[in-house]
């Protein structure tokens, strides 16, 4: 039976000893192998940003000169009991221990995250936020956290960029006319990507529907200061309320 390796990493990601040990694993006769690294991650989308201990558990394994990777990932401190006991045992200790498993070759199911809004409610596919995580679905069915997944394979499933995700949702409004289809939002800083997934043909005929950003300048401008504008914003919508 094949023993995992272990190692710990204390400032790298574990995908450069998983790199390190792959060179090494493709050089050799061995039909698999299992890498455990062991690491400090800091939860970057809280106040505090709280550093955890993670473990990610590789399984190398070749197809012809091909380099197969499976692997999972999981927080050390709450799986305390969790130990693997050879390559070939791997996905078996992985449904065990109800750990995630993924493959790099494989698309991972997003598992979403509903915030509530005023008119409904928000639905995010890959929300990091002090507000909510989504969620991925590993391929035996178990779950785990959409930036402790990325931390294990930064490089390869999002090329570093796992702290600027554009944020994918889904607008969905209560079905009240009135509560559901208006609201305003004010940002300082934004960076986001709509789809209309339907068009209302009765508000909107020629098939054609719009978003405004901003307020109309020619109003604004009608005002000696914001605030005395923001009086009568405020109170037009709670007319039209």
């Amino acid at each position: 039976m094949i023993q995992p390796l272990i190692f710990t990493s204390k400032d790298q990601s574990p995908e450069k000893i998983l790199d390190e040990q792959l060179v090494v694993f493709m050089q050799s006769n061995a039909s698999q192998q299992l890498l455990q690294v062991n690491y400090s991650f800091e939860q970057y989308w809280l106040p505090e940003q709280p550093i955890i201990s993670l473990c990610a558990v590789y399984h190398l394994s070749r197809l012809e000169n091909e380099s197969l990777i499976i692997f999972t990932v999981f927080e050390s401190l709450v799986n305390s009991d969790v130990t693997f006991s050879s390559a070939e045992q791997f996905k078996q200790d992985c449904n065990r221990y109800k750990l995630p498993l993924f493959s790099v070759d494989t698309a991972t199911l997003l598992k979403t995250v509903s915030i509530k809004k005023p008119w409904g409610q928000e639905i995010w596919y890959t929300g990091i936020e002090e507000r909510g995580v989504a969620e991925l679905v590993g391929v035996n069915s178990v779950v785990c956290l959409l930036p402790l997944y990325l931390s294990a394979l930064p490089e390869r499933l999002c090329g570093q960029r796992e702290k600027s995700l554009i944020l994918l949702k889904i607008l969905d409004p209560l079905p009240d006319e009135v509560i559901g289809d208006l609201y305003f939002e004010l940002h300082e800083e934004k960076r986001e990507v709509y789809v209309v997934t339907s068009v209302d043909q009765s508000a909107w005929p020629d098939g054609r529907g719009g978003i405004r950003f901003g307020f109309d300048q020619d109003k604004l401008n009608s005002y000696n200061d914001d605030s005395a504008f923001k009086r009568d914003f405020i109170k037009s919508v709670k007319t039209y309320e």
